[in-house]
């Protein structure tokens, strides 16, 4: 295994965003509103912060001539209040972004170092965005960070994928920081071959994470589950998938202690871009399959977060339709407990929605993620609020 080097780099990734266009793409002032400019603006994850706006991440390329970190406040109506962004001289992603406990920000994403080396990049900021530390993992090949979680007691949980020896050879990585941003542990997972990790949530005695894997008997590329204890070592590992390629992309630990998957499985022949469907499964508290669904809204879905509510779940993600779209409508599917599907939205226009988060707001519910339909730019930033049923609400 090779080694990795971690370091704290105070003030050197940032750039301030002074100004930020916004708008509304609907009438009568419902909550579905684009932020970006003139390039690329794309939002990968929005939660609610304590005074009931929203905090959202993603990347943009409209300030810059590259792609940059992007840190998005607004408030409960979409209203943007100030935007930053972080970057080097390469191609940056933020994946995830969280309101701590002291009322500042904590965002993870992936650097790139070179056009062949990327880092796992983890940021911390105050309540308006000014940075505060700055802390990276990696070494001389691919890395990428993807989730980022507090604990009750400040330390942050950063998950990710580092890729070992040569090309190709990826596995999971687990890190365990202080609320100042020094490593408490590192973790790896995974066999010779390809593992790559997608999301994390915590449990009550330690945490969940999913992704997809080539190893362990998979046929192409499968789901897993693996579950660590709240020091970051193995319990267990489960494989799920059929004979093409499956992917984990969210999980949660769900309400009667198991977990609940949701991603996307490849029906069609091996390396066809299309025929997907959404699946979604849900396991007993040692990864036990209880239930498997494999929903299909159009000629190809994919599944990208869910959440739990009171009587089922809520899936976002994207749909390819027939000949009247140009490309991608996002979607929401409602289920029963079960895991069988109750109602689907799509929302967008005549070209690209993708939905990649979805997070409780009260009674109600935001996504966010990009629009090509509205807009300023290329791509927006898109963000939408829906009661219980899918509609958007005012």
């Amino acid at each position: 295994m090779r080694s990795h080097y971690c370091s704290k780099l105070p003030f050197l990734f940032i750039i301030f965003l002074l100004a930020c266009h916004e708008r509304d793409s609907s009438s009568n002032e419902l909550l579905e509103r684009t932020i970006g400019y003139a390039r690329d603006d794309f939002g990968y994850s929005i939660e609610m912060t304590r005074d009931r706006g929203y905090i959202i991440a993603g990347y943009t390329s409209s300030i810059r001539n590259n792609q940059d970190f992007y840190l998005i406040k607004a408030d409960a109506k979409f209203n943007f209040e100030w935007g930053k962004t972080f970057g080097g001289n390469e191609l940056d992603r933020a994946y995830a972004a969280i309101q701590t406990l002291d009322g500042g920000y904590a965002i993870v994403g992936t650097v790139g170092v070179t056009n062949d080396n990327d880092d796992i990049f983890i940021c911390k900021t105050d309540a308006i965005g000014k940075l505060k530390w700055t802390q990276r993992f990696g070494g001389a090949l691919k890395d990428d960070g993807r989730s980022i979680k507090e604990l009750p007691n400040g330390n942050l949980i950063v998950l990710g994928t580092i890729e070992e020896i040569s090309a190709g050879n990826t596995n999971i990585a687990l890190f365990m920081l202080t609320p100042s941003g020094d490593t408490i542990w590192t973790r790896t997972y995974g066999a010779f071959g390809a593992e790559t990790a997608a999301a994390m949530d915590i449990t009550l005695d330690g945490f969940i994470i999913t992704g997809y894997t080539e190893n362990y008997g998979a046929t192409f590329y499968d789901m897993f589950l693996l579950k660590t204890d709240q020091d970051g070592r193995q319990e267990w590992l489960k494989i799920y998938g059929d004979i093409n390629r499956d992917e984990g992309h969210a999980v949660i630990a769900s309400r009667d202690g198991g977990y609940a998957v949701v991603g996307t499985a490849n029906i069609a022949p091996r390396f066809r871009p299309v025929n997907n469907v959404v699946y979604f499964f849900k396991t007993d508290g040692n990864g036990e399959l209880q239930w498997t669904k494999k929903i299909d809204v159009s000629i190809s879905d994919e599944g990208f977060d869910l959440l739990e509510t009171d009587d089922g779940y809520l899936i976002v993600g994207a749909t390819l339709l027939e000949a009247e779209t140009k490309g991608n409508q996002l979607y929401l599917i409602r289920t029963n407990a079960n895991g069988d599907s109750v109602w689907t939205k799509l929302y967008g226009g005549f070209d690209t929605e993708v939905g990649y988060s979805i997070h409780p707001a009260g009674n109600h519910y935001v996504i966010a993620g990009y629009t090509q339909s509205y807009g300023a730019g290329n791509s927006d930033v898109y963000l939408l609020k829906v009661d219980e049923n899918g509609e958007i609400q005012k």
